[in-house]
């Protein structure tokens, strides 16, 4: 088992893909030099202190000059967890490596090319011709390296080199699958060629959210990724930014950053509030959009001497619906940093209404068993339900919208039009976040795997769910399709999860890495038990 190790970590599943075999190794170990190799690596992936892994390495270092194979392992990841430049350690593992075991010489090179990428990104690559080029070829390492040799080019100006190097970085990622190189290069890419094409920027940054979501279910690049997003959508004047923020606010963003005002101003949108003040920025603020009072109720269908009363301040309080027809009718392009507080809450509601009545159209085209499954992954990505949906995730209403979606998209109009939360939440099945898409489309491939009968069965199973139990059997979803892919190994599920993947038609493997990628035994234990009771 011991030599396998190695090879299953950076071999089959790579560093990003790696979690579940170190989680399964940790629980089937016995106390040794090898599951304390383990042990650094589960401290690294749950971010604790650098210097604290560094001790534990040298512990490791001290325990295994016997075992060369663990010993430059070790090293290796030393190099990797410095904060700072190692080209000392860097030099002695590029001098010995012809000494180093044949069984672990790629993750020694793998660690050495995302050193040199991340500090000595310039230097030709063919420094690494001592190493093979076995080691330099199509390795998730080099894209590292690539990325590193753009942003410079970029900085110096050289922004053809920057993007041919960039467009090389990205065709390599999308071939090997790497998720992490995938991100890093599509973030990268669009943050620094926005000056040469905002547009094209903008949507490499939205595919980066996209592919964010859909691999990084601990949102370790989220912050980043949405970040770049954030400010290309402000520059860009794109309407997807307040779904942006609105994210940031669930998943962390910078603290004082350049829409931190924005931020602010957008936390207090309130998707219920039908009545405010008429204050008097409001009143200037729709003079200034109002020349005529008569051509305005044309355009607005606002009765016109409600309009007047409403300018000349004689109407104290403003209904929302109003201003929504306002801002409608006239086309007011609303500026969300600076406009008042009600025009921005009633455009907010006017585009939650907006998306809705497109998403009753598109439903309406959809099987039974299609708009099931878009209501269920849809829901399943969201961020914060409890939070941001709490009338959707109360006992039995998640069930009325699924059942009103596939049978009688009449009684889900009346349903949802008693209240914002739940119009914007069937907006949203066609219009999504592409972060909270790239989550959605992985539950979706899930349901997608099952038959019809077993899928409309499993359906059926989670609306039964509790909110809490949802949330796990949302991520095993993710986890599954993300796993979901030829590792060339086999792996059996433990004997308490083989009836449920039998019965709907789950693979071994995906499954079995689904399970295992669950840090602790009590979350492997609570999916477990939830899994049995659709069996």
């Amino acid at each position: 088992m011991n030599r396998k190790i190695p090879s299953l970590l950076n071999g089959e599943f790579g560093i990003f893909y790696s979690r579940p075999i170190v989680n399964m190794y940790m629980d089937k170990l016995p106390t040794s030099e090898w599951r304390e190799f383990i042990k650094i690596l589960d401290c690294m992936y749950a971010g604790e202190d650098s210097s604290a892994i560094v001790s534990m390495i040298e512990h490791g270092l001290n325990r295994s000059t016997r075992n060369r194979s663990l010993f430059y392992l070790l090293l290796s990841l030393k190099l990797l967890v410095s904060n700072d430049e190692n080209d000392e350690l860097y030099n002695k593992l590029r001098r010995e490596f012809g000494r180093i075991p044949s069984g672990v010489r790629k993750e020694v090179a793998w660690a050495l090319t995302n050193y040199y990428g991340l500090y000595h990104p310039e230097r030709e690559i063919r420094v690494f011709r001592v190493w093979s080029e076995v080691y330099e070829k199509e390795s998730s390492a080099k894209i590292l390296l690539l990325v590193g040799r753009a942003r410079s080019a970029a900085q110096r100006g050289n922004r053809d080199q920057a993007r041919d190097l960039f467009e090389e970085a990205l065709k390599m990622a999308k071939k090997l699958e790497d998720p992490q190189g995938l991100i890093n290069v599509l973030n990268d890419y669009s943050w620094y060629m926005k000056q040469d094409n905002i547009e094209y920027s903008l949507k490499l940054a939205e595919r980066a959210a996209y592919y964010s979501g859909y691999y990084d279910e601990k949102l370790s690049s989220a912050s980043c990724v949405l970040d770049t997003l954030s400010i290309i959508q402000h520059e860009s004047k794109d309407k997807g930014l307040y779904n942006t923020i609105e994210l940031q606010r669930m998943t962390g963003f910078e603290k004082d950053g350049p829409l931190q005002t924005l931020r602010d101003r957008l936390a207090v949108v309130e998707l219920e509030q039908s009545e405010y003040p008429n204050e008097d920025l409001t009143r200037s603020y729709l003079k200034k959009h109002i020349e005529n009072v008569k051509n305005t109720s044309r355009k607005t269908c606002v009765a016109w001497d409600n309009l007047s009363y409403l300018l000349n301040g004689i109407t104290r309080r403003i209904r929302g619906v109003t201003l929504r027809k306002i801002i409608v009718g006239l086309e007011i392009a609303v500026d969300l940093l600076n406009d008042p507080f009600p025009i921005v809450n009633e455009y907010v509601k006017s585009k939650v209404e907006e998306s809705f009545e497109i998403a009753i159209n598109e439903l309406g085209k959809l099987s039974s068993n299609d708009a099931k499954k878009l209501v269920l992954s849809t829901y399943s990505a969201l961020r914060d339900r409890m939070g941001s949906f709490p009338y959707l995730c109360r006992k039995g209403v998640l069930l009325r919208i699924v059942e009103a979606c596939s049978i009688d998209l009449h009684t889900l109009k009346e349903i949802a039009k008693r209240r914002y939360e739940l119009m914007k939440f069937i907006g949203q099945l066609f219009d999504l976040h592409p972060f909270l898409e790239g989550r959605r489309d992985a539950a979706m491939k899930f349901l997608d795997v099952m038959p019809k009968r077993k899928s409309e069965e499993f359906i059926s199973g989670y609306l039964q769910l509790t909110e809490k139990e949802r949330v796990i059997i949302d991520t095993f979803m993710r986890d599954y399709a993300r796993y979901n892919r030829d590792w060339g190994v086999k792996l059996e599920p433990i004997s308490e999860l083989k009836l449920f993947v039998q019965e709907y038609g789950l693979k071994n493997v995906p499954s079995t890495l689904a399970y295992w990628v669950l840090d602790t035994k009590r979350c492997r234990t609570k999916l477990v038990n939830l899994l049995m009771k659709f069996s």
